[in-house]
């Protein structure tokens, strides 16, 4: 994918030097016509598709970008996943890293998701994980609120439980 394309006036929106770079996410901001697109080269374009300006770019370093998350509680904040397992903080206001919470997951950041007027995420990954964060800290850094895991490889030996009478 090289282009967004506008349902409603179907006018195309190329993404300016991102062209050629695979498209990982795309997800819709807090703000009418503004998205942020995930890239694999760790780009992540912050776009306004109705006048068609960039509105920001972030590089993560982390590696390709595999989720992203807009917090909606009054902070600008946009929150990315890594294939890495990392998750990225930025400040939309002041368009630089607020933060970074390092090895989130054993694996790809499947997926990232703010609650509405929350300051809380939650977080999934490829190691079978569900994570919720709050961003709670005194310097505005997010901890874990709780979590869930499950298997993150196939099991080798299984035991029943019981009489084995069945």
């Amino acid at each position: 994918i090289k282009e967004l394309m506008g349902i409603k006036d179907n006018k195309q929106n190329i993404l300016g030097d991102s062209c050629g770079i695979r498209i990982n996410c795309v997800v819709q901001s807090t703000a009418v016509d503004v998205v942020g697109i995930g890239l694999d080269n760790g780009l992540i374009v912050v776009h306004n598709l109705r006048y068609d300006e960039t509105v920001a770019i972030f590089r993560q370093s982390e590696g390709p970008v595999t989720s992203l998350s807009f917090r909606s509680d009054g902070t600008s904040m946009l929150i990315s996943g890594s294939s890495s397992g990392h998750v990225v903080c930025w400040d939309l206001q002041k368009k630089q890293l607020h933060s970074t919470i390092p090895n989130v997951h054993n694996g790809n950041v499947v997926s990232l998701h703010f609650f509405p007027s929350e300051p809380i995420f939650a977080s999934s990954g490829s190691d079978n994980s569900v994570k919720l964060w709050i961003f709670d800290a005194v310097d505005g850094t997010a901890r874990v609120l709780k979590s869930r895991n499950g298997h993150s490889a196939p099991p080798n030996r299984i035991k029943f439980y019981g009489s084995g009478n069945s």
